[in-house]
């Protein structure tokens, strides 16, 4: 079916080329992308296709990198216009050789260096057009986000309690769900942004033992950039899968890290706060974890940077390559230098 190798390859291929019709063939109508349904995430990325074309670009360069923040490790391209130097951002998610998700990234990190601030950064932002502005139904969901957002401006600057948290998540679940509708990307929009943060900041809440014990645990293993290396080790590897969750890097869901008069910024937008003494432990953990992790991986790896560019993003290869369980228990195999 596909003209090249498989099915990751011919995605690659027709997003070089701009070829929408191509994309609708090959990308499975059961996924989402970018959280929205695949006839509407195509027609978004036609428009940017159109913004690229307009500006002169007849293909699209492709240079691999990965998500440096909020999804580690995951791989994608930068698509660079070959004439106006405008660019996108996405990342690939693969399973089983084939692409399950293709969504906007705000920090890649290419693995050679690429010119990328001649252009423009073309990204997934909805524009409210007359046919929204002018549906009594559009009014009328607009209407009630202001209204569930009265429930935060009425307690700004106060520390928001879970409870109150998962009342207003519960409250507004079908609201959320509508908004989707009608918003083709909507970070831009206060309700739903904050309200997918709140709901993913309750996944994370709900690790909070796990993640307590664990920062206990290695607080006497680190003391002032002093540590034991097989202690530390053991820890790394035993959480390496929470460190690439949601709950290890915490700080991508918060609009600053920092804390003061007992409380954490949250969402600076609407000034909400949680506590100190619940949230610091997350924020500790996801230090620690990024600081040793990284660092260990590159010591103990066995395979050099040119090899890791060269693995298929989330083939079985790639992942082995970029884990520290991994890398350990094969130094630990005979014949291997440990």
């Amino acid at each position: 079916m596909f003209p090249l190798s498989s099915h990751v390859d011919a995605v690659r291929e027709y997003l070089s080329r701009m070829d929408i019709e191509m994309l609708d063939l090959i990308l499975s109508d059961r996924n989402t992308y970018s959280d929205l349904n695949k006839s509407l995430f195509l027609e978004k990325l036609s428009n940017i296709f159109d913004a690229f074309k307009e500006a002169g670009d007849t293909r699209l360069e492709l240079h691999l990198g990965e998500c440096g923040n909020c999804h580690k490790h995951c791989r994608g391209y930068t698509l660079l216009g070959n004439s106006s130097a405008n660019y996108l951002d996405l990342l690939v998610s693969q399973e089983g050789g084939e692409v399950k998700d293709i969504f906007y990234c705000s920090d890649l990190i290419n693995y050679r260096e690429i010119e990328k601030n001649t252009g423009y950064t073309l990204s997934f932002d909805f524009e409210e057009t007359a046919e929204y502005t002018e549906d009594p139904d559009y009014t009328l969901l607009v209407h009630q986000c202001d209204q569930a957002m009265l429930y935060w401006q009425k307690r700004e600057n106060e520390i928001a309690e879970f409870d109150s948290i998962n009342f207003w998540l519960e409250t507004h679940a079908t609201l959320y769900d509508e908004c989707i509708s009608y918003f083709m990307y909507a970070r831009h929009d206060a309700f739903f942004e904050l309200y997918r943060k709140l709901n993913l900041l309750k996944d994370i809440y709900a690790q909070k033992d796990v993640i307590y014990r664990e920062v206990l645990l290695l607080r006497p293993v680190v003391n002032d950039g002093f540590y034991n290396e097989r202690e530390l080790l053991q820890w790394l590897m035993r959480n390496e899968d929470t460190g690439f969750s949601d709950a290890g890097c915490i700080s991508c869901f918060s609009d600053a890290a920092y804390f003061f008069e007992g409380k954490v910024l949250f969402d600076e937008d609407n000034h909400l706060y949680l506590s100190e003494k619940e949230f610091k432990p997350f924020f500790l953990f996801e230090r620690f974890f990024t600081r040793y992790y990284d660092e260990k991986l590159s010591e103990y790896s066995l395979y050099s940077e040119k090899e890791i560019e060269a693995m298929e993003p989330d083939s079985d290869a790639y992942k082995k390559a970029m884990s520290l369980r991994h890398a350990i228990s094969e130094r630990q195999k005979p014949g291997l230098r440990k």
